[in-house]
Parts: structure tokens; C-alpha cells; sequence
């Protein structure tokens, strides 16, 4: 992996100069915890492991990246995940919105398995740490990121 800085993907679309790894496959294998999750996806869905990069995470809740199209041409996407995990006892529940108003901290963390969420989140008064795969409800469809509730 190598970082490197986003710049603006399209024209019209805000430029983010964070720094996030750029990560490319040759090949994929699920470990086997969250292989059913993949298993599940459509056949129209790809997982963002393999058709999305240059992750970024804009304003705490939006997931902004690249994602390739079935023609092999990348585009630029994004979508707000506060719109789609919401905060249930310091935890992150997928289905739900609203987790950024109940937290803090929020960042992505990459790895060859997996796209975190991570962050602190309101628990009874106190803010607990707290992380979800995105990777599992985040898809690529049509060359864009599309949420499928797992």
C-alpha cells in the first residue's frame, strides 16, 4: 500500500486532501468469518474490496472514493453513512441513521479484509469506542457506492 493525496476526482466535486492508502488487488480471499456476507451480495453488487479506492471519510459520516464501472473506468462516488447506521448502546446498527449526532472521532481504517468505521459513540452518558465493516453493507453498483442493508 502507498498513500497519496485525493484530489479532485470530476469537476464539481469537493476535493478532500486527506491522506488515505491506495490499495490495489491482484487477487481476493474472504477470511471466512465474513465470507457469507459476500456470498450474499447480488451478482449485480461488487464488493468494494475489489471495484472502489482511495477512500476517504468527509465531515464524520461520508464515504467518499473512487469506484470502477463495468466498462473499467473509474468514478468518482460517495454516501453519507449517517444516513444508513444509526447509535444503539455505543454500538453501530446498520439500517439505522443518525450515528454522527450520538459520537465522535470518526475516521475510516483500511485493510485488505475490511473498511472500518470507527469512532466514539454515546453509550448511557459516556462515549465507548466503537467500529463497524462497511465493507459488509457498502456496495459498488453501476460505478457507484449503494448501501444493501445486511
Amino acid at each position: 500500500m502507498r498513500l497519496c493525496r485525493v484530489r479532485r476526482p470530476r469537476r464539481g466535486h469537493p476535493t478532500n486532501t486527506s491522506l488515505v492508502k491506495l490499495r490495489t488487488f491482484t487477487s481476493f480471499s474472504t477470511p471466512s468469518s465474513t465470507a457469507s456476507a459476500f456470498v450474499n451480495l447480488a451478482l449485480s453488487h461488487e464488493s468494494i474490496l475489489l471495484s472502489a479506492a482511495l477512500f476517504a471519510l468527509r465531515d464524520g459520516s461520508i464515504l467518499q472514493g473512487l469506484c470502477q464501472q463495468t466498462d473499467g473506468a473509474w468514478v468518482y462516488s460517495e454516501v453519507d453513512l449517517n444516513a444508513h447506521y444509526g447509535n444503539t448502546q455505543g454500538k453501530f446498527v446498520s439500517g439505522e441513521s443518525g450515528f454522527k449526532d450520538a459520537g465522535r472521532n470518526f475516521a475510516l481504517e483500511l485493510s485488505e479484509s475490511s473498511v472500518m468505521l470507527k469512532g466514539e459513540l454515546n453509550d448511557e452518558g459516556s462515549c465507548v469506542g466503537a467500529e463497524v465493516d462497511v465493507s459488509i453493507c457498502v456496495v459498488v453498483k453501476d460505478g457507484g457506492f449503494e448501501f444493501v442493508k445486511q
